[in-house]
This record gives structure tokens, sequence and C-alpha cells, in this order.
């Protein structure tokens, strides 16, 4: 199954949203840059942000480069 990528993200979008998300305690949507070895886009990680230390966040208790971040999503 081929999936797309949410809009990619400026680093000041993806701050902003991840700034918000923490405040407001809501849960997001996370689409990474990387692909598997076949080229397909991985799935995206969905959950709380429990954590952020310096260029990373924490969603799922797995940490996540913020570099690495194509497109971040609030979930309301």
């Amino acid at each position: 199954m081929h999936r797309t990528h949410l809009a990619k993200m400026s680093a000041k979008q993806t701050s902003e949203v991840i700034n918000e998300a923490i405040i407001k305690k809501t849960m997001v949507t996370v689409d990474l840059a990387q692909r598997n070895r076949d080229g397909q886009i991985l799935a995206p990680i969905t959950g709380r942000i429990t954590g952020w230390v310096a260029n990373q966040i924490v969603v799922n208790k797995k940490a996540i480069y913020i570099e690495e971040i194509y497109a971040i999503k609030r979930i309301k």
C-alpha cells in the first residue's frame, strides 16, 4: 500500500506544532522523512508528546529527531 506524506513543513512550523501540542496536551501524528528499503514512506507515529530533549521529541516511547520530521499534525 502506498501512502503519501502530509504537506512538508518548515522547521518553524514543526516547532510551533510541537510547542502547541505539549502545552495543550493533544495527540499528534508524525510523518518521518525516512523511507524503508523499498522506498515506501514509513507509517506515521501517532500519540502524545511525552518528552522533548534538545533535538528530539518522544512520542509513544519512541525518540524522534526533529530534523527527521517531514510533517507533524495535532489531532484535536
